[in-house]
């Protein structure tokens, strides 16, 4: 799917690995782990808010997620408390 749509390459390897319990452990590209650090942890807000229970796969992803962008558990939780009140004022 990616390819038909012409995404970048980055972008349909992340794709493809968005649920690969090793991929921090695999890769080595900093931008890339940035970016699949970011996208777990969105994720997983999304599905505390909507469904509020973590991601199904949040466990396998969160020590190296928060290592990755230097989050110790006190600021993911500021975080999260963030885009809790976000949702409440957008009402989403």
């Amino acid at each position: 799917m990616a390819s038909a749509w012409n995404l970048p390459k980055d972008t349909s390897l992340l794709i493809l690995r968005h649920h690969d319990h090793h991929f921090f452990s695999s890769c080595q590209d900093e931008t890339l782990r940035m970016t699949m650090a970011t996208l777990k942890m969105a994720e997983n807000f999304v599905h505390l808010q909507r469904r509020f229970s973590p991601s199904q796969d949040w466990q396998y992803f969160e020590v190296s997620a928060l290592a990755v962008l230097d989050l110790e558990n006190d600021d993911y939780l500021d975080i999260k408390d963030d885009v809790e009140e976000y949702f409440i004022d957008k009402q989403l």
